[in-house]
């Protein structure tokens, strides 16, 4: 969740489906990255394909572009985490050779990824009037 922000009531455990960006603030050869610092990632060999890298923990992805930008999409448990993943990323690429800096975080979208049940039925005949 955003700071401060609380999820309603009977939604606490409930995971979210997440984009997120970030920057690497430098160019990236991502053969040379699929190769030596991932293992479970994908590169399609044609001129402008992101760098696909499954994450273990999270039921989510990123993708890694040839100019440094980053984008988180999946299931995580908030802001945080999609945050810590980002930045274990960025980790992987100076642990590689490049001069990676982690920086421009934002949330781009956030939604629940199961619908919410109310514990009390609604009407929606009476809602219309």
């Amino acid at each position: 969740q955003a700071a401060g922000r609380q999820p309603p009531a009977g939604m606490e455990g409930v995971p979210l489906r997440l984009v997120a960006e970030a920057r690497l603030c430098c160019e990236v050869d991502l053969e040379h990255l699929c190769t030596v610092a991932f293992v479970n990632c994908e590169l399609a060999h044609t001129p402008r394909a992101p760098l696909v890298i499954h994450l273990r923990r999270m039921r989510a992805f990123v993708k890694v572009r040839q100019s440094g930008d980053m984008t988180l999409s999946g299931q995580c448990g908030g802001e945080e985490e999609a945050r810590t993943a980002l930045r274990k990323v960025a980790y992987r690429c100076v642990q590689a050779g490049y001069p990676a800096k982690f920086k421009s975080f934002k949330v781009v979208s956030m939604k629940w990824a199961e619908a919410y049940r109310p514990a009390f039925p609604i009407d929606l005949l009476r809602l219309e009037e």
